[in-house]
């Protein structure tokens, strides 16, 4: 994945406002994954895009939004959690903000049609994101080492830095990168078939 000037370069998510199912057992296996939101669109004739347009996802991007009332349902806030998620063998080189994010603070308000067309305000929250993992990636030229909200893996979910994430054999610009949020021992176990494409796109299997 090369160039993405607008938002994540892998989107893991539940989304509130489109109302969309959960995410789970899903493996993110050696790819390169490069310049996102570092570069301009290569083609933007009406010149529409804007360094102000950029989003502050990471290159990948795991998160959960729930409306509140949903959120209010233990249930539900399960069934459409996000979970056991493993990046593996993954190369992201010059990202914008973070090179991976997890758990993002969804605070927010969107404006749905209700049946009868009349606009309806609804608050969106945060929801469950749990058992993620890192492991064998290189994290190169992560833009503004040392700004907040830049790092190289970046977990804002209180809930799920508590609890921690997994990481195991991670680089950052060379030297060996493990840090404090990396506090979960089990590597998440994550059932599937592989998807494999050509680099054309065509899928293999």
């Amino acid at each position: 994945l090369d160039n993405v000037p607008h938002a994540a370069g892998v989107y893991l998510a539940r989304e509130a406002a489109y109302q969309t199912f959960g995410v789970e057992n899903v493996l993110i296996e050696n790819n390169l994954i490069r310049d996102v939101q570092t570069l301009s669109p290569p083609y933007d004739f009406r010149n529409t895009f804007a360094t102000s347009s950029r989003t502050g996802h990471g290159a990948v991007e795991i998160q959960a939004g729930l409306l509140a009332d949903e959120a209010a349902n233990v249930p539900f806030r399960e069934a459409v959690a996000v979970r056991n998620v493993l990046m593996r063998g993954t190369i992201i080189d010059r990202a914008a903000y973070s090179g991976a994010r997890a758990g993002v603070n969804l605070v927010q308000t969107v404006t749905f049609v209700d049946s009868s067309g009349q606009s309806v305000q609804r608050n969106v929250v945060a929801g469950e994101v749990h058992n993620v993992g890192f492991a064998n990636g290189q994290f190169n030229n992560v833009m503004a080492t040392n700004t907040p909200g830049r790092e190289a893996i970046r977990v804002p979910s209180v809930e799920l830095s508590t609890h921690g994430v997994y990481c195991t054999g991670n680089n950052r610009d060379g030297p060996y990168y493990q840090p404090s949020v990396c506090k979960q021992t089990t590597e998440p176990a994550v059932r599937g078939a592989p998807l494999n494409c050509s680099p054309e796109g065509a899928l293999l299997q």
